[in-house]
């Protein structure tokens, strides 16, 4: 076997062998390049219909974009000098249209048409739809939407596909734990509009039916979804209808049936998270109005004991500051002999006595009223701090005082803490039927646990997948004031 080396003798090989013309990538790409222009100069101007899509504005001078239908497309460049500027571009995008402009055959160093804009003008309404929509108005289709009754919304009907963009969208959001029943339809197509009026017909079961459809070429959503049919049965649906189909600029006339069904969203992520709100809001709702009747019931429970607690406080230091100080103190001049004392109307003459002194002073006596103002304000440091200030010899009542204080501290530690709570999944009442109780402590810990709900279905209203969930759903939805 004889094996080629020289590269210049393979070349003549090849050439003598198979009368083929070897070409360099720049000669042959010059080449093809000149035949497209060629091409495109035969077509001067040209016009084109459907969607603009793929809009890219560039850092100056113009923008690009794709002119699309049918999952068929021709790229377009359009030039600022040529009077058309990007922002007004823009405004199109995802809309169905005519551009007009030139077919061009250049594009870096190889060859691809594109088609450099010079006018963009938004299609005339397609004589179907014009009829349609009138059809519609005479019948009434754009009124008397069915009301929903979001409280009562336990189970829904999805009308889609599975593993379609906009399916797929609606689920990434949708954290509801609530029954789907999803009934499957081609989306596009002469079976859509069949496939969807019998899924509806299926789903009258459910509390509410979603038709749900990612974004693509409005013209083909229109063909497949705007049915005289099919709005018949979306009206005389007993199920409240919602439509989450296409872009945010494929409504109103573009789509009638988005103006036929009860409620339409721009799309299906936006559904999803409108629903979050609206579905979970009755959940809400009850555990606010659960954390209040929980905060009532403390703050009452607090006051109760407190009231008593100080109340019992009270009689002991009453009962010892009696027995420490005697009675009223009445100060007198060093030349008096006798008071007057006035008792039931009648006025008695009394002989003073000054051979009993009582050991106390002044002092003594500014710390006995700081106990009573103390008292009075239910500041339980006050009396605290005085009260050992004054109890020098340990009185009989000295205990029950002191653990009146020890109570009414604890319980004050308790409201501060209450106060300053956060959210904790406490495992003693996680999950359980929620009673009455008469312990500051446990109301407490019940607090943090509402709380923590709270904050689980505040967290899947966001988007957040949270593992309990469903548990948390279903336990507040039958959950009942104390």
């Amino acid at each position: 076997m004889e094996f080629i080396s020289d590269s210049d003798s393979l070349e003549d090989e090849l050439i003598n062998s198979e009368n083929i013309k070897i070409y360099q990538p720049k000669e042959l790409n010059d080449l093809l390049l000149n035949k497209t222009i060629n091409i495109a100069m035969e077509f001067k101007k040209v016009s084109v219909m459907g969607d603009i899509t793929n809009f890219k504005k560039w850092k100056r001078s113009g923008c690009s974009f794709d002119i699309t239908m049918n999952d068929n497309k021709m790229n377009c460049k359009v030039w600022e000098r040529d009077g058309i500027y990007s922002n007004d571009v823009k405004k199109y995008d995802n809309t169905k249209c005519i551009i007009t402009g030139f077919l061009d055959a250049t594009y870096f160093y190889g060859h691809k048409f594109i088609i450099n804009v010079i006018s963009i003008s938004l299609m005339n309404n397609d004589t179907k739809l014009k009829e349609l929509k009138s059809i519609c108005e005479k019948n009434g289709y754009f009124k008397n939407k069915k009301k929903i009754f979001w409280d009562d919304v336990t189970k829904i009907g999805i009308i889609s596909k599975k593993n379609t963009q906009g399916y797929d969208d609606f689920c990434n959001q949708f954290k509801v734990p609530i029954d789907i029943n999803l009934q499957e339809i081609t989306l596009e197509g002469l079976k859509t509009c069949k496939e969807c009026t019998e899924s509806i017909r299926k789903l009258q079961f459910v509390d509410l039916i979603i038709i749900i459809r990612g974004g693509g070429d409005t013209g083909e959503i229109s063909n497949s979804f705007d049915n005289i049919d099919l709005f018949d049965v979306i009206k005389k649906s007993n199920v409240p209808i919602i439509t989450a189909i296409g872009h945010e600029q494929d409504k109103d006339d573009k789509l009638l049936i988005t103006n036929v069904s009860d409620i339409d969203f721009a799309t299906p992520t936006t559904c999803a998270k409108d629903l979050n709100k609206k579905l979970y809001y009755p959940l809400i709702l009850k555990i606010e109005n659960l954390i209040n009747y929980n905060e009532k019931t403390f703050n009452k429970l607090f006051e109760t004991l407190n009231f008593k607690l100080y109340q019992g406080l009270g009689c002991f230091l009453k009962s010892f500051l009696k027995d420490k100080f005697g009675g009223k103190i009445i100060e007198v001049n060093n030349t008096d002999t006798h008071i007057i004392i006035k008792k039931d109307g009648k006025y008695y003459n009394n002989n003073l006595n000054f051979d009993e002194e009582i050991k106390f002073t002044d002092k003594d006596i500014h710390i006995k009223d700081y106990i009573l103002d103390g008292l009075e304000e239910a500041d339980i440091d006050k009396i605290n701090k005085n009260f050992k200030k004054i109890n020098t010899n340990e009185h009989k009542l000295t205990d029950n005082i002191q653990d009146n204080i020890t109570n009414i501290k604890k319980n004050e530690k308790i409201e501060i803490k209450f106060l300053e709570i956060h959210a904790n999944k406490t495992k003693l009442y996680y999950l359980k039927q929620l009673s009455k109780t008469n312990n500051l402590n446990n109301l407490l810990k019940i607090r943090e646990l509402l709380l923590w709900y709270k904050e689980q279905i505040d967290n899947s209203i966001n988007g957040e997948d949270i593992d309990e969930i469903k548990d948390i759903y279903d336990f507040i939805k039958i959950q009942n004031m104390f």
